[in-house]
């Protein structure tokens, strides 16, 4: 629901997501670790110069606040 809340017209899908994210740290402690990330451009993520585009660090974070808020009753306006 958060990711359809954050974009217009998207449909999620699975997909792999490679690396050894933080998230392998949290397994221990929560059920609710999230691997998706609500990134649109991931060129330049990695090597050199990494970088994001402005657009996709808004849409990242306002994707794990609504998952936050949602989940805690957070951020309620």
């Amino acid at each position: 629901q958060a990711i359809t809340d954050v974009i217009d017209n998207v449909i999620p899908v699975p997909f792999i997501m490679i690396g050894a994210t933080d998230s392998r740290s949290y397994r221990k402690i929560s059920n609710g670790v999230v691997n998706f990330s609500a990134l649109k451009d991931s060129k330049g993520y990695h090597g050199l110069n990494e970088r994001l585009p402005i657009a996709d660090y808004k849409r990242c974070y306002n994707f794990y606040r609504t998952i936050i808020a949602n989940n805690a009753g957070l951020f309620r306006e």
